[in-house]
């Protein structure tokens, strides 16, 4: 696909897209190298919170912090 090329070659924009070399925003994981691992991740994730009940307090953290992050 062109944009996983285009992440490889030039790597990882920031939010406004002026950063396109460099070190990578993430801490862990390598955006190209490991796509297939963290949309697994992202799965389970969605999973395990649609799963949890309101009253499971880790699931409620998790879920409050991604709000935080997608918005």
């Amino acid at each position: 696909m062109i944009a996983e090329r285009d992440l490889e070659l030039r790597g990882p924009g920031d939010f406004f897209g002026t950063r396109q070399a460099g070190q990578p925003v993430l801490r862990v994981g390598d955006p190209v190298r490991d796509l297939q691992l963290m949309q697994l991740a992202r799965r389970e994730a969605e999973s395990w919170l649609g799963q949890a009940g309101e009253d499971d307090a880790y699931a409620a953290a998790a879920r409050a912090q991604w709000q935080r992050g997608s918005a």
